[in-house]
């Protein structure tokens, strides 16, 4: 019986096990996927117009606002030269002259120069509208990183809620196990411990029943000396003594064999395990005797002990001292 208990295993109850699937579901279940913007592209989009955004620069004649300024400016001011030069013809009797051509090209000019003046307003106003851009990309770029943070910011919650509830179950199961344990602990031991007294109520027994057997053979041996002596001369006692000599010395024998039976019938079969943790101990002596019961025969006991990984030399003297 105490052999049988010396090889207790761990059984898990139905509330280990449901403590041990409530935490795997849920963390399995409910993890949060990782972290994605829901503005990504735009964020990107914003950040590589914002950083890239090259130095202010004009050119007039690629503003489309100018061209259509030019194209007004120099037809009006042609127009106007046509017009000149015809008044002034018509004040000439019709004759073209220097003072028509001068008056249309002056007339011209006008317009020319009016297309001149309007460059500085079409430059401040690129200007401004460069500036709006840029502050405009500024702002967006502020908004959408502050919207990122904050959903960053209520990720993190999520993730962090989910994180002690993973924490809570898991610490749950490991209570419920150590329980289990605890438990199953306490009713080994204590079945151990009966097996323990029942069985040293058996020793006992025996140990009362070898007294009587050993009282009644050394009464026998007594009473048949005592014969013996009564029946025989004095010349075949020398003869005699040595025959009680090699009675006492079986007997002794027969002792010593009755035990080392009996003990061996009721040594406890240790683990593997529990082996090996005597020999890390320095109990070898121990560990190998344990070690040789378990197996049964010497031999593979020895063998045993150097997959085990016990020292070689210690294995082989006290096996060769055996």
């Amino acid at each position: 019986m105490a052999s049988s208990l010396s090889q207790k295993k761990y059984n898990e109850s139905e509330k280990v096990k449901k403590a041990y699937e409530d935490y795997i579901n849920y963390k399995d279940s409910n993890k949060p996927s990782d972290y994605s913007f829901s503005d990504s592209g735009l964020l990107k989009q914003t950040q590589d117009k914002y950083f890239n955004m090259p130095d202010f620069s004009y050119d007039v004649q690629r503003d489309p606002i100018y061209r259509q300024y030019r194209q007004s400016y120099l037809t009006d001011g042609k127009k106007a030269m046509a017009d000149s030069i015809g008044n002034s013809v018509s004040l000439t009797g019709g004759y073209g002259n220097s003072f028509a051509q001068n008056a249309g090209l002056s007339s011209y000019n006008s317009y020319v120069e009016k297309l001149n003046n309007v460059i500085p307003e079409l430059y401040d106003a690129a200007y401004s509208r460069y500036e709006t851009e840029f502050d405009r990309l500024e702002k967006q770029l502020g908004y959408l990183s502050d919207k990122n943070e904050k959903e960053y910011a209520r990720y993190l919650d999520s993730y962090n809620i989910y994180s002690d509830e993973v924490d809570d179950l898991r610490s749950l199961y490991l209570k419920q196990y150590e329980n289990d344990i605890d438990i199953q602990d306490s009713d080994w031991e204590s079945a151990y411990k009966m097996a323990m007294a029942e069985q040293e109520k058996e020793r006992e027994k025996a140990e009362l029943a070898y007294k009587y057997y050993t009282e009644q053979l050394e009464q026998k041996r007594f009473d048949d000396e005592l014969e013996y002596k009564n029946n025989i001369s004095s010349s075949d006692e020398k003869f005699r003594e040595e025959e009680l000599e090699l009675e006492r010395q079986k007997l002794e024998n027969n002792r010593e064999q009755y035990w080392n039976d009996f003990n061996y019938k009721n040594q406890t079969i240790l683990r593997e395990d529990e082996i090996y943790t005597l020999w890390l101990e320095g109990y070898v002596t121990e560990a190998l005797r344990a070690l040789e019961i378990s197996c049964g025969n010497a031999e593979s006991a020895k063998h045993k002990a150097l997959l085990m990984g016990f020292n070689k030399k210690e294995v082989e003297r006290y096996f060769n001292n055996k």
